[in-house]
């Protein structure tokens, strides 16, 4: 039986490191042995190998993903970060990270549904959340059907954390994924500030009656706001 893989030398590592400096801090004389770097120096790359050409950055994640040791970074910590990379600070175009995050889900065998899950977790608690974040959530769920309960609750932490307060992508990301949750996600909108659920009925219209329906069954109606029974009943005036 063979040996299990080892780390390059350091004095190797080194030398790479080097090369790479010299010629503009070039990160393709370094992903050959991405997976002989620690876990902090791997996320410090990130940004600059999704900012790479395509074939470049396919073959870091390639690399990063191998079946074999060491893999300096789990699936998750992949993937979230990836979300990390910011368009404005690392000065990456906003395409090559969503073409970035995008590739999580064409390898289901690396980033299975348990791998996105741990990761949306561990964003869904960042400030600021990660510009994707809702985006992924969707993605996610459409490609993990099982994860659907598992978004509902994203959601409820979402609305706790006050997100028609956060950047609109996010808020709009939110309202996409409730109605795409519908009705399961009817009881955490009534939840929502009527300002907020106006908004949201304002953008789906046709969301309206169905909540209506909702609100107004007699095992549920006690238990609504008068102030969101009254944003419900807005266009019956």
């Amino acid at each position: 039986k063979p040996p299990p893989p080892k780390s390059a030398p350091a004095a190797l590592i080194a030398a790479v490191e080097a090369l790479a400096a010299a010629n503009g801090d070039d990160v393709t004389y370094i992903v050959p042995l991405l997976g002989s770097f620690d876990a902090k120096r791997v996320k410090s790359l990130v940004p600059k190998l999704v900012g790479s050409a395509p074939e470049i950055f396919a073959d870091a994640l390639n690399r990063l993903t191998a079946s074999n040791p060491p893999r300096p970074l789990t699936a998750p910590e992949i993937i979230v970060a990836l979300h990390d990379v910011d368009p404005a600070r690392d000065g990456v175009p906003l395409k090559r990270i969503i073409d970035a995050c995008g590739a999580c889900f064409d390898r289901p065998d690396v980033f299975p549904a348990e791998a996105l899950a741990a990761a949306l977790q561990k964003m869904v608690e960042s400030t600021p959340l990660p510009l994707l974040f809702m985006r992924t959530v969707i993605q996610a769920e459409s490609a993990s059907p099982t994860l659907r309960e598992f978004t509902l609750g994203l959601l409820r932490t979402l609305a706790r954390r006050q997100v028609w307060k956060m950047d609109p992508k996010i808020w709009e990301g939110f309202m996409r994924c409730a109605k795409r949750s519908a009705p399961r996600s009817f009881p955490l909108l009534c939840e929502l500030p009527p300002t907020a659920l106006a908004e949201l009925l304002a953008k789906f219209p046709a969301m309206r009656q169905p909540l209506v329906a909702y609100a107004t069954a007699p095992a549920v109606q006690s238990g609504i706001s008068r102030a969101i029974v009254a944003v419900l009943q807005e266009d019956k005036k």
